[in-house]
Order: structure tokens, then C-alpha cells, then sequence
């Protein structure tokens, strides 16, 4: 079992971002069978076996790697709305290797900010303690509200590139150490950019 390389728990203005427990089931369960949440690339909600698959992978990237994707949930006390986080990329061929952040959320918490919170934690907890250069992201085009989210967070399309597997054009997007730093220095102490 890896030693964490990440804290496994942070904690924003209105959010916990934690380590999986194997009681997150039924609540990851409800948030990923709301097809919303996996539009892009499903285009349907997800059933609670394929939820089970998905937690056990998100634990097992902990163990291994050291770091991996968060638990992400209101901080007093709140549900868990959804995850957040860091990866090393196996599924694409473009990315493979590479940390990647991604993420999904309830649709109910969408249109709060949550998602800009909980990566800006995220990619700070990357640079701070992974000491990577950069870390990308992957975003389907037509998933309009991930894109903002990837601009807001000061991820760059650097390319597109057609992922086999859903036969579908994805737009590969960097952010590097220094901007990063740039972006987290701009924001205004209200907490906003």
C-alpha cells in the first residue's frame, strides 16, 4: 500500500474534499445514477454495480498511487455531492501517464461554484505535493459546463484528439505550475476569480 502522496482530506470555505470510504456507496450510488452527471460520454445514469467498479477503482489509486480522487462533500456536516481529483491517466492514449484532474458532480450542486472550489484545492494539493509541472484534463466538447469549469481553473486546450473506445473527438487541456500559481494569485479575498 502506497504511502499518500497528497493530504487525504482538505478542506475549502464550503467543502470537504476526502479519502473513499467503503460507506460512500449509496451516496455515490444516487449521484451517478442521474443522467445528467453522465451525459457526456454515456448519455445515461449509471447503475449501482457500475458505481461499485468505479469506487473500487477510485480506492485502489489511493493504495497504489498514493493520491487519487476525492470524496467531495459540503463541509458541515453535508452530503457527499460528488468527487474531485488527481489521477494518473491509463484510459486514453493521448494522456497516458499523466496526472489528470477530473470530475462529476450531483446536479443539484451545479451552478454554485462547488466545481471551481474543489479543483483549485485539488490541482494546489497536486503542484504542492506531487511537484508535477502540469496536469491535464479531458473534456468532450459539447460538455459545455466542463469547459467553463476547465477555463476557470486555467486549463488550456492544447489539442483534440478521437478517443477509440466511444469514437468521440476530446479536447486534451493543460495547466502548468507557474499560470497556476498566476490564477491562485489573482483571486480576490472574497475567494472568487
Amino acid at each position: 500500500m502506497a504511502v499518500p502522496k497528497i493530504p487525504e482530506e482538505l478542506v475549502t470555505d464550503r467543502l470537504r474534499l476526502r479519502r473513499w470510504r467503503a460507506g460512500d456507496l449509496d451516496a455515490l450510488a444516487a449521484v451517478f445514477a442521474q443522467r445528467e452527471v453522465w451525459e457526456f460520454p454515456f448519455g445515461r445514469g449509471l447503475t449501482r454495480e457500475e458505481t461499485e467498479q468505479r469506487l473500487g477503482r477510485f480506492c485502489e489509486a489511493w493504495a497504489q498511487d498514493g493520491f487519487g480522487r476525492y470524496a467531495v462533500e459540503l463541509r458541515d456536516g453535508g452530503p457527499l455531492i460528488g468527487y474531485m481529483g488527481l489521477q494518473l491517466a491509463t484510459w486514453f492514449h493521448e494522456i497516458d501517464g499523466e496526472v489528470e484532474i477530473s470530475w462529476r458532480f450531483d446536479s443539484g450542486y451545479w451552478g454554485h461554484g462547488y466545481g471551481t472550489e474543489a479543483a483549485l484545492a485539488s490541482l494546489q494539493a497536486g503542484f504542492d505535493h506531487l511537484r508535477v509541472e502540469r496536469i491535464v484534463a479531458v473534456v468532450e466538447p459539447a460538455n459545455v459546463a466542463s469547459s467553463r469549469l476547465a477555463g476557470r481553473i486555467g486549463l488550456q486546450v492544447v489539442r483534440e484528439a478521437l478517443e477509440p473506445g466511444f469514437n468521440r473527438v476530446l479536447q486534451v487541456s493543460v495547466v502548468e505550475r507557474g499560470p497556476f500559481a498566476e490564477l491562485i494569485g489573482s483571486r480576490t479575498p472574497s475567494g472568487t476569480l
